[in-house]
């Protein structure tokens, strides 16, 4: 975790996990306070993205590839390191998360998986993510969340991100807002952003194998 509160550093973050298919990405990950990346054009960053990441690939036991303060947009092209990367971890489900300011949409969470012949499965998602979060025990902050994943409805379709658009594997593109991200003060995701990250991964666990855990 260290690693993702780096804010003079460009890095890569590989962990591959050999026994699963399941790989997380964060392509645009800055640590909080740091609101673009060191790219040409100054890409607007995903703050505190990686950490989401992170707590999601523990909660799956997934390969986790995250790309931190980058120099470059790395998954617009499957010849990046970051989307090499993605590819030899060999998945067959991609879940790539990212970060908005809600000044594009006003959606909390946009799921999609790139297309509109592919909304089916970020639907599915989405409405699996909806039942969680109803219940009765799950704090009011992400009861209260706006989901949207019909691809007509959504700002953030990833129809130009490589990993995402036409890729071997099933892709998830997920945006998610500062309030699940930044906490004023620490470094790190606010509690009810962890608490979020395994609710998803229990989400993903159920719709891709069926287990409930």
């Amino acid at each position: 975790m260290d690693s993702l509160m780096k804010s003079d550093l460009s890095l890569l973050i590989v962990d591959f996990q050999k026994a699963s298919r399941v790989t997380v990405g964060v392509p645009h990950h800055t640590p909080a306070g740091k609101s673009f990346m060191p790219t040409p054009r100054k890409r607007p960053g995903d703050e505190n993205a990686g950490f989401i990441g992170r707590v999601l690939a523990d909660e799956l036991g997934a390969s986790f590839v995250c790309a931190c303060n980058y120099f470059l947009d790395p998954n617009k092209s499957l010849e990046t390191d970051y989307s090499r990367a993605i590819t030899r971890s060999n998945p067959r489900v991609l879940i790539e998360i990212h970060g908005h300011g809600q000044y594009n949409t006003d959606n909390d969470i946009e799921i999609s998986c790139g297309s509109r012949k592919e909304e089916v499965f970020a639907v599915q998602l989405m409405e699996k993510l909806q039942e969680k979060l109803g219940q009765e025990d799950i704090p009011l902050a992400l009861q209260e969340l706006k989901i949207e994943a019909r691809f007509d409805k959504i700002y953030f379709q990833a129809t130009q991100a490589a990993t995402i658009k036409k890729p071997p594997w099933r892709a998830y593109h997920i945006e998610l807002p500062q309030v699940l991200r930044v906490s004023s003060g620490n470094q790190g995701v606010p509690a009810v952003g962890e608490v979020f990250a395994g609710i998803l991964g229990k989400a993903f666990r159920e719709i891709t194998t069926g287990e409930k855990k």
